[in-house]
């Protein structure tokens, strides 16, 4: 009936205003990211290091939080695709590494219409729904591709005593 207030889905509503608050905070920090990662350079010289071992070169890699690109010239891949929540700093990789495609989007929606051979998340503590964005990652796999996650903490302390 037309009188009746309409029902919302509150779940909804909250994944929409926690994205939104992921893309704020991005955002906010897309001018500096790439003073923190020349800061923490040991870590992302490290980490490059480690996928590099992991990732065959010439090959399709599909990235997740692409961030500024940083991490893809480690990969030496024939075709890259670098996904991003905030459109900062699409732009900003866009313009370092042009050789590159980048796209600003969720991982849980982007329309991926090819296959890649490596599938990397780097990181998922700013995925809202997870197996969403894994099940749509799998519509890029094909029979052989790899899937790598790479999760960090940024808690300093010690986790035991």
């Amino acid at each position: 009936m037309s009188g009746e207030p309409k029902e919302t889905n509150w779940a909804l509503e909250h994944i929409e205003s926690r994205k939104s608050l992921i893309r704020a905070s991005y955002d906010s920090i897309a001018e500096v990211r790439e003073k923190w990662i020349i800061k923490n350079r040991y870590f992302y010289k490290k980490l490059g290091s480690f996928l590099k071992f992991i990732i065959e070169p010439d090959k399709k890699v599909l990235l997740f939080r692409s961030e500024l690109g940083q991490l893809l010239p480690n990969f030496s891949p024939k075709e890259a695709l670098g996904v991003d929540i905030c459109q900062k700093m699409v732009s900003f990789a866009r313009k370092k590494y042009p050789q590159y495609s980048f796209e600003c989007a969720d991982p849980e929606e982007v329309e991926l219409k090819e296959k890649f051979d490596y599938i990397v998340f780097f990181t998922l503590g700013d995925i809202v729904d997870i197996e969403k964005a894994f099940l749509n990652a799998s519509s890029a796999a094909g029979d052989s591709t790899r899937i790598i996650v790479i999760n960090s903490t940024t808690y300093g302390g010690r986790l035991s005593s």
